[in-house]
């Protein structure tokens, strides 16, 4: 009896080892030395169109693509991870086993296909790719676990492939889900609303422009923060999903009321709806959250509905006026002194009266005039403009643009501002396309011409180092002069206080023969004497001799502007004109070209 025993256990092991040698170590003897074709020929991710996944006893998953997106059908309706899905029917439009068993091999080793765990599989797959259908099934793992084997309905065998292939597919219902909150890929949404007690804010894409204005009150809205909300809201995860109960109790998860709902619409149409609920007690950093297209509750981040409390004043537009600035091909200015500014085909700027702009200073001007920035929002409607000092402006910019129509040649307004009075370091200023008043910086109003004279080639003076001759220098009652040979050897006159620094002269001198005023601020005595000219204050003289003629430019400095600039005046034109001197220039002039104190 022992002897019989013994003898079937070793016909067993024998049996097992001849189906190890055979059909899971693939050598030469089963005739599988080059991999065989692929598992489901002529399949191709692409065209699958429906998926049924049933995982043993635990679920069946519905699916079907809608475009470029999954959503389940059963047992739930929800969006599904389109990379997973992809993921898994591109490594089939792949699979290439490891190795085929062929009927023939079953047969004669008389082994059922049971004995492959295809009585209770671990998963069975069916496609559904146009007029196709293709069902897949997986059986247990080999010996070694690293493969499995799968059946394939309707073709003869069975097939040993890679054990990756069952873990790309989902363990539990919420793998495949779909964890953005809300997807607006494909979404063709031109409102957006935020719900809550005290307000909220809401968002109106206009149709031709397709920019995004507040509509909720009615304002201009800053696109770059109307993107950046949306990529937040893009970017949030679900972290957990809580419960599918249609019926379950919206006051426990603070959703009835809820704290906030985030609604997205077309035209009239409402595309989706999430509403934001509280905080788990266990959890403060996130909260419940509510798709009404589900009706399923999932937790999110908090930062999320923080996010979503921004105030309709966070988005609000600073910007006085967007164009961009190479499309302006006119600006009027109409003030105390009133000129016309045409762009020309060479990218100048001239006046009415052929003066030609500084290039430097026009450029830099429609920039900041496509710039300006907002400081503070004043009022958002007015019906009297007096009290703003609006009506009428002092000072009204208007920027067209010279379109090409049926009817020729027209110039088309971009933007019109006008400028009011000064409040403190603010200058109020509208728009005549609105009924708001804001208030903008005085230190960037100040920059604005306000006559044709101030457009003039900024350049001060334009001499050579090697032009000099000598520097008379009066401050305080005092003189000093510095004298220049040729050479460039500086040196005192006899009786002139302070030393010299020959090196520090030459590049200062240098610097004073390429200077460029910040600004024009004045011009004539009157002006003058409103900016700090006493007549005994600190005066620079510049000798130069030119060829065989002598030439003296003169300059004088007076009070600062508000950026705390010195004002200096020097002749233009044979009339004394004030202008702003550069700032890195300044502390240049008070060390070598002043009188120093007395010791």
């Amino acid at each position: 009896m022992k002897w019989t025993q013994t003898w079937i256990l070793l016909a067993l092991a024998g049996a097992l080892g001849a189906f190890i040698f055979f059909f899971e170590r693939h050598l030469a003897e089963t005739g599988a030395t080059a991999p065989p074709e692929k598992v489901v020929p002529q399949f191709k991710a692409a065209g699958v169109t429906g998926l049924q996944l049933r995982r043993g006893t635990q679920f069946v998953l519905h699916l079907e693509r809608a475009g470029e997106s999954w959503n389940f059908t059963s047992p739930l309706a929800y969006p599904a991870a389109p990379v997973a899905v992809e993921s898994l029917l591109q490594s089939l439009e792949q699979l290439v086993p490891q190795t085929r068993i062929s009927p023939e091999e079953l047969g004669s080793r008389k082994h059922s296909p049971d004995e492959f765990g295809f009585d209770a599989p671990q998963a069975v797959l069916t496609l559904v790719a146009g007029g196709s259908r293709h069902e897949l099934q997986i059986g247990a793992r080999t010996a070694a676990g690293d493969q499995v084997y799968l059946q394939v309905v309707g073709r003869p065998g069975i097939y040993v492939v890679e054990a990756g292939l069952i873990d790309r597919l989902p363990r539990t219902l919420n793998d495949w889900r779909e964890t953005a909150l809300l997807n607006l890929a494909g979404w063709n949404f031109d409102r957006v609303e935020t719900i809550k007690t005290g307000g909220g804010l809401a968002l109106q894409r206009e149709a031709t422009t397709r920019l995004w204005q507040l509509s909720r009150p009615q304002q201009r809205a800053d696109q770059a923060k109307v993107e950046a909300l949306f990529e937040k809201i893009r970017q949030a995860r679900v972290l957990d999903f809580v419960t599918d109960d249609p019926k379950a109790d919206l006051e426990a998860f603070g959703l009835q009321p809820p704290a906030l709902e985030l609604l997205f619409g077309q035209g009239t149409n409402h595309l989706q709806r999430v509403q934001f609920g509280r905080s788990p007690t266990n959890d403060p950093a996130s909260v419940y959250a509510r798709r009404l297209s589900q009706t399923n509750i999932v937790l999110v981040p908090k930062t999320l509905l923080e996010t979503l409390h921004t105030p309709f004043t966070e988005l609000r537009d600073r910007r006085l006026v967007a164009f961009d600035p190479a499309a302006v091909d006119l600006i009027e200015v109409r003030g105390a002194e009133p000129f016309t500014l045409r762009r020309q085909t060479n990218h100048t700027w001239t006046t009415g009266d052929n003066l030609t702009a500084d290039v430097p200073y026009m450029r830099d001007l429609l920039v900041l005039l496509s710039q300006f920035k907002i400081t503070e929002y004043v009022k958002d409607v007015v019906t009297d403009f007096s009290s703003y000092g609006l009506k009428p402006p002092p000072l009204q910019y208007i920027l067209k643009a010279a379109v090409t129509n049926a009817g020729g040649l027209t110039n088309v307004v971009l933007a019109q501002l006008d400028f009011g009075t000064n409040l403190n370091d603010q200058v109020f200023v509208r728009r005549a396309d609105e009924d708001s008043v804001y208030a903008v910086r005085h230190l960037d109003f100040r920059y604005l011409p306000a006559a044709a004279w101030q457009l003039r080639d900024h350049r001060v003076w334009n001499f050579t180092t090697n032009q000099v001759v000598r520097v008379t220098v009066q401050q305080h009652g005092q003189t000093r002069l510095l004298v220049r040979p040729p050479a460039g050897d500086w040196s005192l006159a006899p009786g002139s206080p302070g030393t010299v620094n020959p090196w520090a002269l030459e590049e200062m001198m240098f610097r004073l023969g390429d200077m460029y005023a910040m600004t024009w601020v004045a011009r004539g005595a009157e002006g003058r004497a409103r900016h700090g000219f006493t007549g005994n204050g600190h005066t620079i003289s510049i000798e130069l001799k030119v060829g065989e003629k002598f030439q003296t430019l003169t300059m004088d400095f007076g009070g600062s502007s508000l950026l705390r600039l010195p004002y200096a005046s020097t002749l233009v034109d044979g009339q004394p004109w004030v202008f702003e001197f550069p700032e890195q220039l300044y502390p240049e002039i008070l060390r070598e070209l002043s009188i120093p104190p007395q010791k």
